[in-house]
């Protein structure tokens, strides 16, 4: 039973959002022009966030319940099973499943309702002052520790953010090396080269 639960988690956070979305409620372009309409990217883009954001809020709700009356670790185990099958989804040939923010804020998130302002607004000041996004992000997990002594959180909590943060290590090592290159890819550079909502 206990394995199933894990194989329930783990295909979860496998879920590739995004393409089910397209699929589901595909976009289309006017024939005239080469745009598409910019509410309903908008509306989709906003949509495929909030989900990545219950993958990681519901999952570990589930894993709670699941493992409510078994030992602790078991939990844990869980709830690093499903970041694990998020950030390397085998259905997404071992890629991310989707953006890894919103999914790291649910996570976040469940552990108190206050990540949901202090993680964003932290992220944001430090991606800002050091101008390079997944530093930014490293730091930003880096200080949720703080959220003990501020949110008054369970000691639970470090466990499991200590197993994002190595999780986050493994999956943007390359990002996190280039922060230290002579030539990191800055903030307005990403901006400059981002891929557009309807590419895949």
């Amino acid at each position: 039973m206990i394995i199933i639960s894990y194989l329930i988690i783990i295909f979860i956070a496998s879920l590739p959002i995004k393409t089910i979305i397209n699929w589901l409620f595909p976009i289309k372009k006017i024939k005239s022009s080469s745009t598409i309409n910019a509410g309903n990217s908008i509306t989709t883009f906003i949509c495929i966030h909030l989900l990545h954001f219950l993958i990681g809020y519901g999952g570990c709700t589930l894993a709670q319940r699941l493992f409510y009356y078994e030992d602790p670790t078991l939990n844990y185990l869980a709830i690093g099973i499903l970041a694990l099958g998020y950030f390397w989804s085998f259905l997404k040939k071992l890629n991310p499943a989707g953006n890894i923010v919103p999914f790291i804020l649910g996570i976040l998130t469940f552990f108190s309702s206050h990540y949901l302002w202090f993680f964003p607004l932290i992220s944001l000041c430090i991606i800002l002052l050091i101008n390079h996004v997944t530093m930014g992000i490293f730091l930003s997990l880096l200080t949720c520790y703080a959220g003990l002594i501020l949110f008054n959180i369970s000691e639970t909590f470090i466990i499991i953010n200590t197993i994002l943060i190595i999780l986050f290590i493994l999956r943007k090592n390359n990002g996190l090396i280039n922060f230290f290159s002579s030539t990191p890819k800055t903030l307005l550079q990403r901006f400059k080269t981002r891929n557009t909502f309807h590419q895949k």
